[in-house]
Formats: C-alpha cells, sequence, structure tokens
C-alpha cells in the first residue's frame, strides 16, 4: 500500500497477560510499567519518546525491545526512569514495543507489558459507533458499543475519552464488534469512539464518530424548570428555559421529550442557567426537562426535573374573548370570575399572567366558555390576565391569547393621596390638560378615573411619589369629574382608595357668545319671581337647535338649570326669589359637540 507524508501514527499500549517472559515469583522485584509522550496520537515523521520507570536499584539499566530485538542501547535510569526518543516517526516503526531493565543484583531481566505501535491510514473508511440504549442509562443497566467498518479487518479497539478501553479481534470475513458493560457505574459514563486495525499491519484507521453514554446518579436531588408547567410562544418568537440546582459548580442538559440526548449543554459557576431557542416553530413544540452534572463528572448526571411543554400559537385558532365578572375594582375578601369565551366548543382553556405567560389555571370543557375563579381575594391576586384554548386533540399547538384584561383589588388601608389642581378653570377646546396626582409612599403605578368609570382608562407607571397625567387635545368628551389612586410596589395592582374629584369643564370660543339679562331689570324684592333670559344672536343661521342651555351660580356648580332653548332663547325661570339666589351667575351653552361659558352679573 503506497503511503501519503501526511500519514500521522497512533501508539496503543497494551498489558501483556498470556505468553509473558518471566514470571515473577513473591520475591521477584516487580516489572517496570512503560508509556508514551504525547499519550496515544503522533504525526508522521515526528517525535515519540516512550518512557519507562522501574524501581530503584543501585547500577540497574533500561533498555527498549521491538518485536522481542534490542532496539536501543541500553540506558541508565535516572531516579528509576528512562526516556528513549524515536526521531521521524516511519512505518518501519510499527510493531510491540516492551522495556527492560536488569542489574548485578539481578539473575535476570525483567520487562514490562507491550506497547503497540500502529500507523493510521487515512485513506481506511472510517469506522461507525452506535450505542444502545442511547439516552440517559440508569445505574446497573447493560448497554452496547457496535463499531463497524467495511474492508479486511484485524480487530477493533474501543476508546473511552481518547484513551484506548478495550479491543477485539475479528475473523477477516466479520465487519463489526459488540463491547458490552453490564452493570453500569458511574464510572462509565463519558465519550466513546472505536477504530480497527486494518489486515495490512500495521495500520489502523481513524477514529470514528462519538458516542456520549450518560449515567443517571439517583443521589442527586432533582433540579428545577421554569416555566412550568408551561410555556406558551407566538411563531418567530424567542424562548428562555431556566434550570436550576442546589449546588454550584454546574452543567446543565436542556432534553426534549422523544430525543436520545440533550438538544443544548452549559456551564456555570453558580446555580443556574437560561437555555435559549430562538425564531419558535412548531419543531420546538413538546415536552422539556433538565439534568445536571458536577463539571469534575460531567457524565453523571442527576434525574431529569418536571417537564414543561412548549405550546406554540397557530393562526387557524381564533383568539378568544375575555371579561372580568362583575367589572370594576374588586374589594378584599370578595369573589370574581374571569369569563373566556372561544367560537368553538370542546377545548381545554388556560389562563395566563399577561406579560411572563406563566400558566395559572387550566379547565377542560365541552362547550365553548368557561370560568376562571378567584376566590376570597388578597392583595396579590391583582394582574394582568389573558386566555388560550386548545383544542383536545392537538397538544401542543393553541390559539392566539386573548386581549388583557386587569384584576384591581382595592387596598383601603393604603393612604388616599391628593389630586392637583383642586379647583380647574374652564379650559378652552384642543388643549392640553395636566393632573397630577401624590401620595406619601413610593408608587408602583398611578391610575386615573372618571367618576362614572368602572375602571381607570389611564395607568402610569411611577417615578418616586407623584405622577402627572396628560389629556391632549381636550373635546367635550373629557369633560367630568375625575379622581386619582395609586397602589404599592409590593403590591401594584391592589390600589389605593381615591382621591378627591377634580372638575374638568370645556369652552369651545367658536360657538356663538350668547347674552345674558334679568326680567325685570331692577332690584329683586324677596319672595317674588324673576326670569333670565338667554338669547343667541345668529346672523348667520348656524345655531344648533339640539342645543341646551345651563345656568348656575358661581360656587354652586352642581345646583344647575338645564333648558332647552325656544328657537334662539331659552328662559331660566326663579320663583319666589331668596337671598340665596343673589350673587354672580354663570350661563353655559352646550351644542351636541362643543360648550360655551359665558358669565354675567
Amino acid at each position: 500500500m503506497k503511503k501519503t507524508p501526511n500519514v500521522s501514527i497512533l501508539l496503543l499500549w497494551l498489558l501483556s497477560i498470556s505468553g509473558r517472559e518471566d514470571v515473577q515469583t513473591s520475591e521477584s522485584p516487580p516489572a517496570p510499567k512503560i508509556s508514551l509522550i504525547p499519550m496515544w496520537r503522533i504525526l508522521l515523521r515526528g517525535n515519540a519518546t516512550i518512557v519507562c520507570k522501574a524501581p530503584l536499584f543501585p547500577m540497574f539499566h533500561l533498555y527498549l525491545e521491538k518485536d522481542a530485538q534490542n532496539l536501543i542501547i541500553p540506558t541508565e535510569g535516572i531516579n528509576g526512569v528512562a526516556y528513549f526518543l524515536i526521531t521521524n516517526v516511519s512505518a518501519e516503526h510499527g510493531g510491540m514495543y516492551k522495556c527492560c531493565y536488569n542489574s548485578s543484583s539481578l539473575s535476570h531481566s525483567k520487562c514490562s507489558g507491550l506497547l503497540e505501535l500502529l500507523i493510521t491510514d487515512p485513506d481506511l473508511p472510517r469506522p461507525n459507533i452506535s450505542l444502545t440504549p442511547r439516552k440517559m442509562i440508569h445505574l446497573g443497566i447493560t448497554v452496547t458499543f457496535q463499531c463497524s467498518a467495511k474492508g479486511p479487518i484485524q480487530g477493533f479497539y474501543l476508546h473511552k475519552n481518547g484513551n484506548k478501553l478495550d479491543s477485539q479481534s475479528v475473523k477477516l470475513d466479520e465487519d463489526s464488534v459488540i463491547f458490552s458493560f453490564t452493570d453500569v457505574k458511574q464510572t462509565n459514563g463519558g465519550r466513546y469512539h472505536c477504530s480497527y486495525k486494518s489486515s495490512s499491519y500495521p495500520f489502523i484507521s481513524e477514529s470514528s464518530n462519538e458516542v456520549e453514554l450518560f449515567v443517571v446518579d439517583p443521589t442527586f436531588p432533582r433540579p428545577t424548570i421554569s416555566p412550568y408547567p408551561m410555556l406558551l410562544v407566538t411563531p418567530g418568537g424567542n424562548i428562555t428555559v431556566t434550570c436550576k440546582s442546589k449546588g454550584s459548580f454546574m452543567r446543565f442538559y436542556l432534553q426534549k421529550s422523544g430525543d436520545e440526548m440533550p438538544q443544548q449543554s452549559l456551564e456555570t459557576k453558580g446555580t443556574m442557567v437560561k437555555f435559549h431557542i430562538k425564531n419558535a416553530s412548531e419543531s420546538h413544540t413538546g415536552e422539556y426537562s433538565c439534568r445536571y452534572s458536577t463539571l469534575s463528572e460531567p457524565f453523571v448526571v442527576s434525574k431529569m426535573s418536571n417537564l414543561t411543554q412548549l405550546v406554540i400559537t397557530v393562526p387557524h385558532l381564533p383568539k378568544p374573548n375575555i371579561s372580568l365578572i362583575p367589572y370594576g375594582i374588586a374589594e378584599l375578601a370578595s369573589n370574581i370570575r374571569i369569563e373566556c369565551t372561544a367560537n368553538r366548543s370542546g377545548s381545554r382553556f388556560y389562563l395566563y399572567e399577561s406579560r411572563t405567560k406563566k400558566q395559572l389555571q387550566i379547565v377542560i370543557t365541552a362547550g365553548s366558555m368557561v370560568y376562571f375563579p378567584f376566590n376570597n381575594l388578597t392583595k396579590g391576586n391583582g394582574g394582568s390576565f389573558c386566555c388560550s384554548y386548545m383544542n383536545q386533540s392537538e397538544f401542543f399547538t393553541s390559539s392566539e391569547t386573548s386581549d388583557d384584561v386587569t384584576l384591581l383589588v382595592l387596598d383601603t388601608l393604603l393612604p388616599k393621596p391628593n389630586i392637583l389642581p383642586k379647583n380647574m378653570e374652564w379650559i378652552p377646546l384642543k388643549r392640553n390638560i395636566s393632573i397630577t396626582c401624590q401620595c406619601q409612599y413610593l408608587a408602583a403605578k398611578f391610575f386615573l378615573q372618571k367618576e362614572d368609570d368602572q375602571m381607570p382608562f389611564q395607568t402610569l407607571k411611577a417615578k418616586g411619589t407623584m405622577a402627572t397625567f396628560i389629556i391632549s387635545n381636550a373635546t367635550s368628551a373629557h369633560e367630568g369629574k375625575y379622581k386619582c389612586s395609586y397602589s404599592s410596589t409590593s403590591y401594584p395592582f391592589a390600589i389605593s382608595s381615591p382621591s378627591d374629584f377634580v372638575t374638568i369643564q370645556i369652552t369651545d370660543p367658536t360657538l356663538l357668545k350668547p347674552s345674558i339679562s334679568l326680567s325685570p331689570k331692577v332690584m329683586v324684592i324677596l319672595g317674588s319671581s324673576i326670569i333670565i333670559p338667554c338669547t343667541v344672536h345668529d346672523l348667520n343661521n348656524t345655531f344648533h337647535l339640539n342645543s341646551t342651555f345651563y345656568l348656575y351660580k358661581i360656587g354652586y356648580e352642581k345646583e344647575t338649570q338645564a333648558v332647552k332653548p325656544d328657537n334662539d332663547t331659552a328662559m331660566f325661570p326663579i320663583n319666589n326669589a331668596m337671598e340665596k339666589h343673589g350673587g354672580e351667575i354663570s350661563l353655559q351653552l352646550q351644542t351636541p359637540t362643543s360648550v360655551l361659558d359665558v358669565r354675567n352679573q
């Protein structure tokens, strides 16, 4: 066989068990030991150093033999060790080596076991190796490694972590061999590969692919995995799975159910790692678990964690509707329900925390609607929630999640905040309005709510003890009374009692200005009746007949009269005039879209 210049050398040392020339007696000194530097692989035309170690005897000599022939001149050992350098290694160096020593006190030489030098031939087909069963192995199980190759073969070698572990001869017509481990122990864990010896001695193949043998140690505490029990993701989204153990300096493994071996492994000096799966698709769905090992024994692993499901949303399942019953801010110790409705029946419904998509509840129904109950509410029950559903025949695909619904719980122990300004002037149409809410403690959120609304319509994250709400481009729809509240950093969805009210009133400078007068136009006698007419002088016929006039005394805005006009005039009667009717009067004209305020005496 013609060799190329890039051929490399593999040295394998074999302990000679049979055919030893020198059987020792109890009085005989021990045989020397033989080893190689580098340990196992040397390039063609490289150098190899064979090391002999022998007992310390006065005037002893060490020498190296190849194929039972004295190869190198005897060398005196230094502290019991001799080094034999082979330079420019070539095919002629193939064969069996041993080292021997003698001294003046010995009647015969003592020799080491055998070291076989084989030459790696890159033209030989690589062998294949397989492990059965290919999974995490429990103690006491039997495992087998099958090594196979094509071509005339003399024998196979099994290697663990780069070192030769075992060898088997085969017949010339055989192309595979089985290496078996019965009663597997922790020490059997590791990386394995095989090679084979060609019938053209002394050539050997390149190494096969590697297989990994993980051994489960039942004494290791189980790790924890999160999110648990389910992780919901949208197509193309990114996934983070956290695995945690009690000890530090660990290697963690993430494995999908059905896969023979872990998908990912990460090392850490701490107790926790985060596995990332990017650009999620349906191929990523399934059940996942994690294990760990110590860094010193990476192939001795713990039992697996609990299983968590990775579920992906699919567009053919429309998102459900969600609502809070009863709607509004809930009282402590009360009972509420979150309703989730789909457009199909026979589904599994899931309730999640909106931000993390952590699964909170599951309900299976033959119908199309479920209720998720929250009984005897506490401050910690508040939050933002969404729901989804799955067909009962599909385990890892889900509908899109619903819109979010927020559950706020009233915490009456929190001091109510202040709202500023306490009294607000009339606001011109399309102006911006600022309302500030202030509390005594550091807040998580501030909430702004209209008087008749059941829930806040604005929420701000807090940056201290106050926040300012902005109502932009104000219209008549923004008129009304407003109050604010806040939540603490400990319970961001448990809100305080509300502040006092502040009233917002909008004026429209584009409306025609009405006029106001008294009838009679004299001093009013107590007990008499008067009429206050209000008129819009509309020369361009733009006055809206569905408008309303409002009359009230400044400072007594709650005591308001409302009158529909007759054409362009409204008449406000005051019967049995009293001292309380005296004062400054304000007139407000409101159309279906705008408001104008006029003051008169």
